[in-house]
């Protein structure tokens, strides 16, 4: 992938940034939609990261509707580390999917993309 990957923390960081707004690029794995008692729409999805260790997600309705998903590739996640029975997971406040090419098309000035404020 040509996308610049430093400023992303890997699964591995989840526990040590537990309650923290943190920055994740994953490949999207599989979706698990639900309802809530109020009938909305909200799913949990599976990435997984640059060292292949997989990232569990939470988007509740909200964060949904906001940022759908658009079929399966690369996303830039951006959300609270979360901890459930011992397991660490992302609740997704914001989300945009990338391109696999998508820094070089930059670089040709192709594409204007950019995730605001992530």
């Amino acid at each position: 992938m040509q996308h610049d990957q430093q400023h992303y923390i890997p699964v591995a960081g989840l526990a040590k940034n537990l309650g923290k707004t943190v920055t994740l690029l994953g490949y999207l794995v599989t979706l698990k939609h639900v309802y809530t008692a109020k009938q909305e729409p909200m799913c949990f999805g599976t990435f997984l990261d640059r060292d292949g260790d997989f990232l569990d997600t939470v988007h509740f309705p909200d964060s949904l509707r906001r940022y759908p998903f658009q079929k399966s590739g690369f996303y830039i996640l951006k959300g609270k580390v979360i901890e459930e029975f011992g397991v660490f997971s992302v609740d997704v406040h914001r989300m945009r999917k990338i391109g696999y090419f998508e820094d070089k098309a930059k670089e040709t000035g192709t594409i204007q993309a950019t995730l605001r404020a992530v």
